[in-house]
């Protein structure tokens, strides 16, 4: 059985390589928490797409929003951090995908 750091690698790549054949936004963010699992912001930044299109984050789920925020902060992009953020709804998100943020980002996750 492969260790986990093995396994993980092995799913990046997967990733990778759906990510370049069809550039999804699920796609993206799924890649961009690999990386961020990885201990790699600066890879996750380059996940989640062209720089100049980050307004694109503003529209999608919230869960997604949020966590396009958290990885414009980590690579000290503070203005787009702060716009994602401020556009999140935690209302729209279900139970699940509250408790998970809260857990991945204990010290940024603020919800009613």
């Amino acid at each position: 059985m492969p260790s986990p750091s093995k396994k993980l690698h092995a799913l990046l790549d997967e990733a990778k390589n759906g990510f370049h054949s069809t550039n999804s936004n699920q796609i993206q963010i799924t890649l961009a928490l690999a990386h961020l699992r990885n201990e790699s912001p600066d890879q996750a930044l380059v996940a989640l797409g062209e720089p100049n299109n980050w307004r694109k984050w503003l529209t999608s789920r919230s869960a997604w929003s949020f966590i396009a925020s958290q990885i414009y902060r980590l690579n000290h992009e503070s203005e787009k951090a702060l716009a994602l953020k401020q556009k999140v709804d935690f209302s729209e998100m279900d139970n699940a995908e509250r408790t998970s943020l809260k857990q991945l980002f204990p010290n940024e996750f603020t919800s009613p």
